[in-house]
């Protein structure tokens, strides 16, 4: 009896502390920092929700600016389901599930992107007890939300992480919030380019590009009369910042090209290898 008294207590204390409501905070002027891993890269995510607005397909969502709830600028949860609208075809994709189980899958984002529940449970955040879950979006990216907070975490590829700052829900603070103008850099606006590191190499290096708005891009490497050596992304991408690295192996010292093909923007810079 006092085992089961005891069970009841603890979990009363749970609930009311938001242990497993399934809640993502959408009020308005709610607002998220995630900051780069990366103290060489750093850049700062700074989200909040300005207001909201109904599309053609009768529902009402929240608005998510400047850089949306992990790339999704229109919400809406309906009981445990956060749905994601994508104006340009005018789809609303279920984007997370806070009733799902590990290994459901979720939805398909803009059509290309599978989004599964890779992992949940409790955790400690601030001193308090709330639920938390990981969803996997596409092959590599990963993002971590916490019950009634949002989202604390994301992996967009291998070596791009950002970790939570701070956060202010629904009045209270968590965290640490700097104060940013609303252009500060994040997911970036356009697609651009940066030079390979290091530079000369031998035999492999480093090539960082960015996106600032979902669709197919290619990144290829040419030698000197124009004939394509490597392909290093061919396929559609969400925004954000990613690398990739090449291999030169069996290939000649020399200067080489690399292009990168994005919406129409086309960006090439030189690179160099030395054997």
């Amino acid at each position: 009896m006092k085992i089961a008294v005891s069970l009841l207590v603890t979990f009363v204390f749970l609930t009311q502390r938001g242990f497993s409501q399934g809640l993502f905070p959408l009020n308005t002027d709610n607002r998220w920092q995630l900051e780069d891993a990366d103290p060489m890269n750093y850049h700062l995510l700074d989200s909040r929700v300005i207001g909201d607005t109904t599309f053609e397909n009768g529902h009402r969502y929240k608005v998510v600016e400047p850089y949306g709830v992990a790339g999704a600028t229109y919400v809406r949860q309906e009981e445990q389901v956060l749905f994601a609208y994508f104006p340009p075809d005018s789809t609303e994709t279920p984007f997370f599930d806070f009733a799902a189980d590990v290994g459901d899958t979720i939805g398909i984002w803009l059509g290309y992107y599978w989004i599964t529940l890779e992992s949940k449970g409790p955790t400690t955040f601030y001193g308090r007890t709330f639920m938390s879950w990981i969803f996997r979006i596409g092959l590599l990216a990963d993002v971590t939300v916490i019950d009634s907070v949002g989202v604390t975490h994301m992996i967009l590829e291998p070596g791009i992480t950002f970790n939570f700052r701070g956060a202010i829900i629904d009045g209270v603070q968590y965290g640490t919030i700097t104060s940013v103008p609303w252009e500060a850099p994040g997911f970036p606006e356009s697609a651009s380019l940066s030079q390979n590191y290091p530079n000369p190499f031998n035999p492999t290096t480093t090539i960082r590009f960015s996106v600032g708005t979902y669709g197919h891009m290619s990144l290829r490497v040419y030698d000197l009369l124009g004939r394509e050596v490597a392909t290093l992304v061919n396929e559609r991408l969400l925004p954000g910042r990613y690398t990739r690295q090449w291999d030169a192996i069996g290939l000649s010292s020399g200067v080489y090209y690399y292009r990168l093909s994005a919406n129409g923007v086309v960006q090439t810079r030189k690179l160099l290898l030395l054997r």
